[in-house]
């Protein structure tokens, strides 16, 4: 094993002693390509902790690295597999890329520190760096973390549609600070037994009490939710709502007014 490919071994995360053999290619559209085999190990099986486990092949997979020279390079990766007398299989660990994922932790580093220049966005992120623009968001949701703000005595619930959302939801729950403009929260779901586990893990729960007012649109969950939790606070519709209501159930009226005569009439 060469200078160049331990400098390799070094860039995956990976040790000397974890791989068998590498080597790499680089086609005529620069796309650069690793492939590596692991070494077989002395392992003990993760179910029952027994030694005497016997060598089952390799399973292959596709890691995506975005190259440090800003060229998308792949890495093929054959991992060792094993079983034990009872038929279960089990691989062992490496520390390329997180368990059931494509994305290596060092896309995942770069992913991160692109998006913290605010011109970038999930598109731009996603073009830069050969993952798909759901990956990027996926990545983001993940390992992006940011303090929520204290609930102020005026607050605002309200949704927005997410085109993509790792947990399956369409809306995406906004808390609102009526009077500084400013955002408290958001939440990837706006059902109501998500919306229970978020208030019921808030550590200061007491502040809740300091609430006077909820402002939310007529989504009856956001009622229930508010009443169990603001205790103190009332609870109103937000303006636009309550006109939106109104202008409908008027159009109604109207229309059931005008269906009652017939088209002859000169009413």
């Amino acid at each position: 094993m060469d200078q160049y490919d331990k400098l390799l071994i070094s860039l995956l995360n990976l040790h000397s002693s974890d791989v068998c053999s590498i080597h790499s290619a680089c086609d005529d559209n620069d796309h650069f390509s690793v492939f590596v085999t692991l070494a077989r190990k002395k392992v003990s099986c993760p179910y029952c902790g027994c030694n005497s486990c016997l060598s089952n092949g390799y399973y292959s997979r596709n890691i995506s690295i975005p190259h440090h020279a800003f060229k998308n390079t792949s890495v093929f990766l054959k991992v060792p597999r094993y079983k034990r007398p009872n038929k279960h299989s089990f691989s062992n660990s490496y520390t390329m890329s997180p368990a059931n994922s494509k994305v290596s932790y060092d896309s995942i580093m770069s992913v991160m520190e692109l998006l913290k220049d605010p011109k970038m966005t999930f598109s731009s992120v996603a073009s830069f760096t050969g993952l798909s623009e759901s990956t990027i968001v996926r990545i983001f949701d993940k390992h992006c973390h940011i303090p929520r703000n204290p609930f102020p005595e005026v607050i605002c619930i309200d949704e927005v549609y997410t085109k993509v959302n790792s947990f399956n939801a369409k809306y995406s729950c906004i808390f609102y600070d009526f009077y500084n403009r400013s955002i408290i929260d958001v939440l990837p779901d706006r059902k109501k037994n998500y919306l229970h586990h978020y208030f019921q893990s808030l550590h200061n729960s007491r502040e809740l009490l300091n609430v006077k007012y909820v402002c939310i649109d007529m989504y009856l969950p956001y009622k229930q939710i508010a009443q169990i939790y603001f205790k103190k606070a009332l609870i109103c519709v937000d303006s636009f709502h309550v006109i939106k209501h109104l202008n409908e159930s008027l159009q109604k009226l109207r229309i059931r007014i005008m269906k009652s005569y017939s088209t002859d009439s000169n009413k």
